[in-house]
């Protein structure tokens, strides 16, 4: 279930039976403003703790204003902030993603690649050297006797083909430790974006509705 945030309408409430259909429309217009200004704020909050380097996560926060109704009964508030992404994966980076199958490893490598985890002039220095003992290798081999067509081969791999394969070494091993459980993101328990956002959001969320019941005796009293 994801975070709530509680509004107390008891106030309000109280005066609801006298009122009649123009006083209360004028809390019907009131709550919206506050409820619209709720919602920004949270989405803000959100976006503001959603990490930066999950595709189109960010971006994929939304609002939406379920219902403010009205009567003689009570008051009736709901809107959500939530995202279009998808699912499974927004519920992952909330709560962390559980143990068990890994995830898919060419996703992984994306992302190490936009994160440039391995130094590409480091990497590319680090094959120079292996090459330059390659080629020595092959120097004193030939002057043994000794074949050197396995080592050859290697020689003829480009500097792209293993910076690829260096890539797709460092995503199996990054989606290894997800499947058990062991990821620094697993073991803080997610980024709990939305439940922090809603715990931060609950003070500006009081202000914002006290704001509007000001308003709303202000409005009753010039009728």
């Amino acid at each position: 279930m994801p975070p709530a945030i509680s509004i107390d309408t008891r106030e309000i409430d109280r005066y609801l039976g006298l009122l009649k259909t123009e006083g209360l429309a004028v809390v019907e217009a009131e709550l919206r403003i506050a409820l619209d200004a709720v919602l920004e704020y949270l989405q803000m909050l959100v976006v503001d703790k959603t990490p930066r380097d999950n595709g189109r996560l960010q971006a994929s926060i939304y609002t939406e204003v379920r219902g403010v109704t009205v009567d003689n009964r009570g008051v009736a508030v709901s809107g959500l902030v939530s995202s279009h992404d998808f699912e499974p994966k927004v519920t992952a980076m909330e709560y962390g993603r559980p143990a068990g199958r890994m995830p898919p490893i060419e996703a992984i490598a994306l992302w190490v690649k936009r994160k440039d985890i391995i130094d590409s002039r480091s990497f590319k220095s680090d094959v120079a050297e292996w090459k330059s003992s390659v080629r020595k290798s092959i120097k004193s081999r030939k002057k043994a006797g000794k074949a050197t067509a396995r080592l050859q081969s290697q020689l003829r791999v480009r500097q792209s083909d293993l910076i690829e394969q260096r890539i797709m070494q460092i995503a199996f091993l990054i989606a290894r430790a997800i499947a058990q459980g062991r990821s620094r993101h697993q073991k803080k328990g997610g980024d709990k974006m939305f439940a922090q956002a809603a715990e931060k959001g609950q003070a500006y969320t009081d202000q914002a509705f006290d704001q509007a019941l000001t308003q709303i005796l202000a409005r009753w009293a010039a009728l």
